[in-house]
This record gives C-alpha cells, sequence and structure tokens, in this order.
C-alpha cells in the first residue's frame, strides 16, 4: 500500500483479510488485524463480519466470539449478518445451543425471524 500510495481503509484491509481466508491463511487475520490499528484504522462493522466468518470458516468458535465481543465492546452493533454469520459459525460446530442463544438475542434485538432457517 505505501509503494502505490494507496490509502488504506477498513475496506480494502477487509478484502486482504479475505484473500487470506481464502487462501487457507486464516491465521494472518491477527496480522492483518494487528497492522490495520497500527496504520490508525478502526475496524467497522464490515471487517469484523469478514473476520468472524473466516474465524468460523476454520472452526475457531472462541476466536470468532471473543472477537464478537471485541466489536460490541467498541460500540458496533451487529446487523442481521453478522447474526447470520454467528450461527453458521455454531452450525458448522454443531453447537445447537450456541446457535439457539443467538436466535434468542436476535428476537430480543428485532433481528428477522428469517434466519430462523438455519436452526431448522
Amino acid at each position: 500500500m505505501e509503494g502505490s500510495n494507496v490509502q488504506p481503509s477498513s475496506f480494502l484491509f477487509s478484502r486482504i483479510l479475505a484473500s487470506y481466508r481464502d487462501g487457507g491463511e486464516w491465521q494472518r487475520s491477527f496480522q492483518v488485524l494487528k497492522e490495520m490499528k497500527s496504520s490508525g484504522i478502526r475496524p467497522d462493522r464490515h471487517f469484523y463480519n469478514v473476520i468472524i466468518d473466516t474465524f468460523g470458516k476454520y472452526n475457531c468458535l472462541n476466536h470468532a466470539l471473543s472477537t464478537f465481543e471485541q466489536m460490541l465492546s467498541e460500540g458496533i452493533e451487529p446487523d442481521t449478518g453478522m447474526w447470520n454469520t454467528l450461527i453458521d459459525c455454531h452450525c458448522k460446530l454443531g453447537y445447537h445451543i450456541g446457535q439457539r442463544s443467538c436466535l434468542r438475542k436476535c428476537s430480543r434485538k428485532g433481528i428477522s425471524r428469517v434466519l430462523r432457517r438455519m436452526i431448522l
């Protein structure tokens, strides 16, 4: 980025992260997040969705959940897509209690019941 005068942004870091995820290099997620923060860029909801999806894809539910908590602590509220990603993370590992917990939280927040189809 430095050599090409490309200004870093949360979107750009999300794309870098997605390319690592798709290439099987999920461990580099931590490096991307560290570089992003050192560049003064704050992760947004989209970035968090990509990193949580990355952890879910590679069965790292603890990392996904701690990242979700970090997102909440930064004042970023999850949207429907984020809840879908979390439910999918639980689903891939067969954690039905976690799926139901996410669904209950969605219901309390007024998120669409469309998510229900992922659990049934």
